[in-house]
Protein backbone atom coordinates (compact mmCIF):
# COMPACT_ATOMS: atom_id res chain seq x y z
CA UNK A 1 0.00 0.00 0.00
CA UNK A 2 1.27 3.79 -0.73
CA UNK A 3 0.06 7.00 0.67
CA UNK A 4 0.12 10.42 0.95
CA UNK A 5 -0.71 13.35 3.37
CA UNK A 6 -1.16 16.84 3.31
CA UNK A 7 -2.57 19.59 4.85
CA UNK A 8 -4.53 21.98 2.69
CA UNK A 9 -3.16 25.37 4.07
CA UNK A 10 -6.39 27.47 2.67
CA UNK A 11 -9.04 24.79 4.14
CA UNK A 12 -7.11 23.17 6.69
CA UNK A 13 -8.62 19.70 5.85
CA UNK A 14 -6.11 16.77 6.05
CA UNK A 15 -6.14 15.21 3.09
CA UNK A 16 -5.16 11.30 2.84
CA UNK A 17 -4.49 9.35 -0.81
CA UNK A 18 -4.34 5.76 -0.43
CA UNK A 19 -3.23 3.22 -3.37
CA UNK A 20 -2.70 -0.24 -3.38
CA UNK A 21 -3.78 -3.19 -1.25
CA UNK A 22 -5.01 -2.34 2.09
CA UNK A 23 -3.32 -4.52 5.00
CA UNK A 24 -3.44 -3.68 8.72
CA UNK A 25 0.57 -3.24 8.48
CA UNK A 26 0.43 -0.72 6.52
CA UNK A 27 -2.38 1.28 7.96
CA UNK A 28 -0.51 1.36 11.37
CA UNK A 29 2.20 3.13 9.18
CA UNK A 30 0.15 5.09 7.35
CA UNK A 31 -1.33 6.34 11.04
CA UNK A 32 2.04 6.55 12.84
CA UNK A 33 3.65 8.55 10.00
CA UNK A 34 0.50 11.33 9.85
CA UNK A 35 0.34 11.46 13.59
CA UNK A 36 3.86 12.50 13.44
CA UNK A 37 3.36 14.96 10.98
CA UNK A 38 3.15 18.41 12.97
CA UNK A 39 1.05 19.70 10.13
CA UNK A 40 -1.18 16.70 9.96
CA UNK A 41 -1.58 16.18 13.50
CA UNK A 42 -3.18 19.06 14.46
CA UNK A 43 -5.91 19.25 11.81
CA UNK A 44 -9.28 18.26 12.62
CA UNK A 45 -11.19 17.33 9.45
CA UNK A 46 -9.90 15.41 7.09
CA UNK A 47 -10.89 13.48 4.21
CA UNK A 48 -9.47 9.70 3.56
CA UNK A 49 -9.23 8.59 -0.57
CA UNK A 50 -9.05 4.93 -0.64
CA UNK A 51 -10.32 5.29 -4.64
CA UNK A 52 -6.55 3.63 -5.82
CA UNK A 53 -7.39 0.90 -3.11
CA UNK A 54 -8.21 -2.58 -2.51
CA UNK A 55 -8.44 -5.44 0.18
CA UNK A 56 -8.83 -8.33 1.71
CA UNK A 57 -9.50 -7.67 5.59
CA UNK A 58 -11.13 -9.65 7.57
CA UNK A 59 -13.18 -8.71 10.68
CA UNK A 60 -10.49 -10.19 13.22
CA UNK A 61 -7.91 -7.73 11.31
CA UNK A 62 -10.33 -4.63 12.01
CA UNK A 63 -10.83 -5.87 15.64
CA UNK A 64 -6.81 -5.90 15.97
CA UNK A 65 -6.80 -3.02 13.83
CA UNK A 66 -9.23 -0.90 16.15
CA UNK A 67 -7.87 -1.74 19.16
CA UNK A 68 -4.64 -0.47 18.67
CA UNK A 69 -5.97 2.67 16.83
CA UNK A 70 -8.03 3.56 19.64
CA UNK A 71 -5.30 2.52 22.39
CA UNK A 72 -2.60 4.96 20.01
CA UNK A 73 -4.73 8.01 18.13
CA UNK A 74 -5.19 9.65 21.56
CA UNK A 75 -6.32 13.17 20.42
CA UNK A 76 -4.18 13.44 17.34
CA UNK A 77 -5.35 13.52 13.98
CA UNK A 78 -8.54 14.52 12.80
CA UNK A 79 -11.56 14.01 15.08
CA UNK A 80 -14.28 14.18 11.72
CA UNK A 81 -13.04 11.65 8.41
CA UNK A 82 -14.88 11.46 5.22
CA UNK A 83 -14.16 8.34 3.98
CA UNK A 84 -14.01 7.73 0.17
CA UNK A 85 -14.30 4.23 -1.01
CA UNK A 86 -15.75 3.36 -4.28
CA UNK A 87 -14.77 0.16 -3.92
CA UNK A 88 -17.35 -2.11 -2.14
CA UNK A 89 -15.15 -4.31 -0.16
CA UNK A 90 -13.37 -1.13 1.24
CA UNK A 91 -16.67 0.19 1.16
CA UNK A 92 -17.94 -2.37 3.66
CA UNK A 93 -14.95 -2.44 5.76
CA UNK A 94 -15.63 1.09 6.11
CA UNK A 95 -18.64 0.48 7.53
CA UNK A 96 -17.32 -2.20 10.29
CA UNK A 97 -14.82 -0.38 11.40
CA UNK A 98 -16.88 2.72 11.82
CA UNK A 99 -19.54 0.43 14.02
CA UNK A 100 -16.34 -0.60 15.76
CA UNK A 101 -14.83 2.45 16.45
CA UNK A 102 -18.52 4.30 17.54
CA UNK A 103 -18.61 6.16 20.74
CA UNK A 104 -14.47 6.62 20.59
CA UNK A 105 -14.35 10.44 20.39
CA UNK A 106 -14.66 11.03 16.38
CA UNK A 107 -17.06 10.80 13.92
CA UNK A 108 -16.34 9.31 10.15
CA UNK A 109 -18.78 9.42 7.10
CA UNK A 110 -18.29 7.02 4.25
CA UNK A 111 -18.77 8.38 0.44
CA UNK A 112 -18.78 6.22 -2.80
CA UNK A 113 -17.91 9.95 -4.81
CA UNK A 114 -15.27 13.01 -3.08
CA UNK A 115 -18.08 15.91 -3.52
CA UNK A 116 -20.71 14.55 -1.15
CA UNK A 117 -17.64 13.64 1.40
CA UNK A 118 -16.31 17.03 1.33
CA UNK A 119 -20.05 18.77 1.69
CA UNK A 120 -19.87 16.58 5.01
CA UNK A 121 -16.86 17.70 6.05
CA UNK A 122 -17.84 20.95 5.17
CA UNK A 123 -21.22 20.40 6.97
CA UNK A 124 -19.42 19.64 10.05
CA UNK A 125 -17.41 22.60 10.26
CA UNK A 126 -17.29 24.31 13.67
CA UNK A 127 -19.77 21.53 14.97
Amino acid sequence: MDFDFRVDPATGLGHVDIRGEVVVDDLRRLMEAAWHDPAYAAVERAVWNFAGAWTALRTENLLQFGEWFAAHKAGRGAKIIAVIAPDDVVFGVGRVFDALQHGEGWSIGLFREAEPALQWLEAQAGG
